[in-house]
């Protein structure tokens, strides 16, 4: 008897476009701080109280334009090079966060009320370091973490079978996601689906899918 034909595999693959914003300027009030650039766009700059965002290592000119598309809202973006442990030591003074909102409203003689953290990567080095002061903890009230929630493995390599994480890095993650589950902050956390192995004795990167915990 003659073999019959294999039916063709039902999974089809299909290149998906990966459309980019185009860089622009939002008009706005910029301003110089000791640390980051603040942006207020044009629409907000005469109201009395606004928030904040404060964004780490995601490029200048991308904060400004989220933020621009808000009606009352500032940025504070913050570029200072490569590795998380370059934006942890930013805040190794725990005062200076509440120090940079100071300047922050001398300057653009606005009140800042809500205060909210952004950071890619690297930059994630910051918001850790920053929730980790009680009191700027309590002042944040959303995180947005893209690529960043770092840790690294015990012993400082992963496996040989099931890798054990290093988990004192992890702690104020966990807290602020139980506030969010709470309805007390809002958290969103984003992952690439990538095994470390590579980093050896440099510590890794938990890596998971998508997480979302928010209210």
């Amino acid at each position: 008897m003659a073999q019959t034909a294999q039916n063709p595999s039902p999974m089809v693959e299909h290149t998906r476009d990966h459309a980019r914003l185009t860089e622009t300027t939002p008009a706005g009030q910029r301003l110089k701080l000791e640390l980051g650039t603040p942006s207020v766009p044009d629409k907000v700059k005469q109201k009395r109280e606004v928030k904040l965002l404060l964004f780490f290592h995601g490029g200048g000119w991308l904060p400004e334009f989220a933020v621009a598309q808000q009606r009352n809202m500032a940025v504070i973006s913050v570029q200072a090079g490569g590795g998380s442990g370059t934006y942890v030591n930013l805040f190794a003074d725990l005062a200076r966060f509440q120090m940079l909102i100071a300047e922050a409203e001398a300057k653009s003689g606005l009140k800042f009320g809500e205060v909210d953290l952004g950071g890619w990567s690297a930059g994630c080095g910051a918001l850790r370091q920053i929730l980790g002061d009680p009191a700027s903890f309590d002042r944040v009230g959303r995180v947005l973490c893209i690529d960043g929630v770092h840790t690294g493995y015990v012993n400082d390599a992963p496996g040989p079978k099931e890798s054990q994480l290093q988990t004192d890095n992890l702690q104020v993650w966990l807290r602020f996601g139980r506030d969010a589950l709470a309805g007390k902050k809002r958290l969103i956390i984003t992952h690439t689906e990538i095994f470390p192995g590579s980093l050896g004795r440099r510590g890794g990167t938990l890596c998971k899918q998508t997480t979302k915990a928010h209210a």
